[in-house]
């Protein structure tokens, strides 16, 4: 597939909407919440609508965690195929190849974060795990916008958080200043 966030799905529509807001990441080590939203291979960028439900009505969402290439001025043509760019095409970044992706994914659940938010917990595979720790490690070392890891959900950029270290354990925390309802939806959306 081509890597740029065009034709989104029809039943996802609603699912970004959710997450258009104002985003807080914050990455840590295992004993702090590692905050990433998960994305996707498709060709798909335009912003949906929430749903009614916390239930799937489909396949899970996809998910891909890339590399940020290089940020690109927010005027950026999102129309490009090498373009990708966040709900409301705030922000615009040219990406690298997924390093992770939806069956890496084993488990997605909502929660209350140790600070209070709601947060989507991820959890990763054994070999997941291993590959975001490697990628982590790799990107950490790197400044500027090549140490973001942009975190796609069905082709739109929910965030590209700066990596400042390895992150071990397969462990993450999605947040995006999330009600309960909208955590729990998009859980059910991404949890195989």
């Amino acid at each position: 597939m081509a890597a740029s966030g065009r034709q989104q799905r029809p039943r996802n529509q609603r699912l970004v909407g959710i997450v258009a807001g104002a985003l807080v990441v914050l990455i840590g080590l295992v004993s702090v919440s590692v905050v990433l939203l998960a994305g996707d291979d498709m060709d798909d960028s335009a912003p949906r609508e929430p749903t009614e439900s916390a239930e799937p009505t489909g396949p899970p969402a996809e998910i891909a965690f890339r590399p940020v290439l290089a940020k690109l001025p927010k005027t950026a043509d999102c129309s490009k195929p090498d373009v990708w760019c966040t709900p409301g095409h705030t922000e615009a970044y040219r990406l690298g190849p997924a390093e992770l992706r939806t069956p890496d994914i084993v488990e997605a659940s909502a929660r209350l974060s140790d600070y209070g938010q709601w947060v989507v917990g991820i959890t990763l595979s054994d070999e997941g795990a291993t590959q975001f720790e490697a990628v982590t490690r790799e990107l950490a070392d790197k400044t500027g916008a090549q140490a973001q890891l942009a975190v796609v959900v069905d082709g739109v950029v929910i965030s590209a958080p700066l990596v400042q270290a390895a992150i071990p354990g397969g462990e993450i925390d999605i947040s995006a200043d999330f009600t309960q309802a909208a955590a729990e939806q998009l859980a059910a959306a991404i949890d195989p």
